[in-house]
């Protein structure tokens, strides 16, 4: 079992750590931490996946009608 540790910076400067475990391989757990990254970076250049992930939190968030 792989675990994926994350560190990034917040709005401030102040770090925060991303743990998640439980992937069955350690390619499995890089894999979610590029996505992860790239998710919080909000860079344009990500896997289409990753951005219907992004794209679709949004509806979520929002569908009060």
């Amino acid at each position: 079992m792989s675990i994926s540790k994350t560190v990034m910076e917040r709005n401030m400067g102040e770090k925060q750590i991303k743990t998640k475990r439980g992937f069955a391989t350690k390619k499995e757990a890089l894999q979610w931490e590029r996505e992860f990254l790239q998710k919080q970076s909000k860079d344009i250049n990500m896997s289409f996946s990753a951005f219907v992930d992004i794209y679709s939190s949004f509806g979520k968030a929002g569908s009060g009608a």
